[in-house]
């Protein structure tokens, strides 16, 4: 039988993660005048759950950056899940950024989801379930 030290501390997460890989939108906007804002871009969404993501965006530049940082920024995303295509748009807020090694204006970043429908979730929700039983 595995110890608990073996798998570190309690998991906090209330929701199971998906940790595959897919290509997804996203839209850098803000309520409020800011240069370069609004703007659309590609990543990579890594991590889905049905409370948020980790991704890696691109074209990411320094007045995005730093409104991202403050939450004055918000990140919309349209996720393209499969098995079949469902669309799947959110809103949230950024809770950690990284720079991407070797590429300035890329990010990865950590979204937490503070505006989605119940069906997108429940879509979310479905697509993680889908994938780990079958």
């Amino acid at each position: 039988m595995a110890s608990p030290k073996q798998f570190g501390t309690k998991e906090r997460r209330r929701f199971v993660r998906w940790h595959g890989e897919l290509p997804a939108e996203f839209v850098i906007f803000s309520d409020m005048i800011i240069p370069d804002v609004p703007t659309k871009t590609d990543g990579i969404l890594r991590d889905l759950s049905a409370t948020g993501l980790r991704a890696v965006i691109k074209n990411v530049y320094n007045t995005q950056e730093e409104g991202l940082a403050s939450g004055a920024v918000k990140v919309g995303a349209i996720l393209r899940l499969r098995k079949p295509e469902i669309v799947v748009k959110a809103i949230g807020k950024v809770v950690w950024m990284q720079d991407k090694p070797d590429e300035a204006s890329t990010k990865i970043i950590g979204i937490e989801f503070s505006d989605i429908t119940t069906c997108g979730q429940d879509a979310i929700k479905g697509f993680v379930i889908d994938f780990y039983v079958k």
